[in-house]
């Protein structure tokens, strides 16, 4: 078992470095390097592409994954043309990499050290806070890594970052002026009217007494209890918070607006048929035991072009957006000196 672990190893890196070692003499430029792609001039390596697509621990991944699957991966043709394959759309990818980094530099554009820094700052308070790392903590790990400061890996990390900075600040100036004409939105509008349609809806609160970890009759106790205080006058949002087992009890209970839809049948029933202030008797529902208060109602319709603007401007504008950008990146291609060689 163990020799046959190190074999299949063995083949993982061998088809990682297959590719790269076949027909040397048509694939590598004059210094002997292996070359997958040459674009306005600027060659793409093979390792350069194996890094950018991480075939590696791509098929590391795989192996570790399900070893039956890999082991057909590795050791057949077929899976061979996979490979292949993957390395040819990441290679494709890689291309249109390279034109875009190329022209953000014909721009002349330029990222600010106070963007860098911010950048480079959020990245490593996200970083502190997922794996609960003090600034010791940070300085320790990466040490243990190779890397001596934070400055040092400040570098690093801006260095592998350059790239994508200067790519969104390109796009962003490519697509700044994209607009949608009021015009435009009215008629989407009309001819759509159907999608902004809403069914009645109820904004009602809830305080929840839950049945899963107490017995019923408990659970039934308590919620009269605060039933009573209610009765008493006491403020519904306050007691949620107090009292409330459910996600919304920090909201005072708040479910915002709802449809029949959205909550289990026992509560819909009940809210639906309510007028606006009024408090519930006890609702029992697979969740536990509710008690109800309905803050507003609003009738089945369809929403006012105002009300649906927003909605549709964004979708619009989305569409819109990868519409420019892909003809912008088409036209990059098509006027690019690109040769491939893999």
């Amino acid at each position: 078992m163990y020799k046959k672990t190190i074999s299949l190893v063995m083949i993982l890196l061998l088809f990682v470095s297959i590719p790269v070692l076949a027909d040397d003499t048509d694939k590598s430029g004059n210094d002997g390097e292996n070359i997958s792609a040459i674009v306005n001039g600027e060659k793409i390596t093979m390792s350069e592409l194996d890094s950018y697509a991480n075939i590696q621990q791509v098929l590391m991944s795989l192996y570790q994954t399900n070893k039956e699957f890999a082991q057909i991966i590795f050791q057949t043709e077929a899976g061979s043309e996979v490979i292949k394959e993957y390395r040819k759309k990441k290679l494709d990818e890689l291309v249109t990499r390279k034109l875009m980094v190329e022209e953000a530099k014909e721009r002349n554009i330029e990222i600010a050290d106070e963007e860098k820094d911010k950048m480079f700052n959020d990245y490593i308070e996200r970083v502190k806070s997922q794996n609960n790392l003090s600034d010791e903590k940070l300085l320790e790990t990466l040490k243990q890594q190779g890397i001596d400061s934070l400055d040092q890996y400040k570098s690093m990390f801006l260095d592998q970052s350059n790239d994508g900075m200067l790519l969104n600040e390109l796009q962003e100036q490519v697509l700044n002026d994209v607009t949608i004409s009021e015009e435009k939105l009215k008629t989407y509008y009309e001819d759509n009217k159907s999608q902004f349609e809403v069914k009645k809806q109820v904004k009602a609160s809830h305080i929840l007494f839950k049945t899963e970890e107490k017995s019923k009759e408990e659970a039934k106790a308590e919620a009269e209890k605060v039933l009573t205080k209610l009765e008493e006058g006491k403020d519904f949002s306050e007691l949620a918070k107090e009292y409330s087992e459910g996600p919304t009890a920090k909201n005072g209970g708040d479910l915002g607006y709802i449809t029949k839809d959205d909550v289990v049948s026992e509560f819909a029933e009940v809210a639906f048929a309510m007028e606006v202030g009024e408090v519930s008797e006890l609702v029992k529902s697979k969740f536990g035991y509710h008690i109800i208060k309905v803050i507003d109602k609003k009738a089945a319709g369809t929403k006012s072009f105002s009300e649906a603007k927003d909605s549709i401007e964004s979708r619009l504008l989305s569409s819109k957006k990868q519409q420019v950008w892909d003809e912008f990146v088409r036209k990059l291609r098509d006027k690019a000196e690109i040769e491939i060689k893999l």
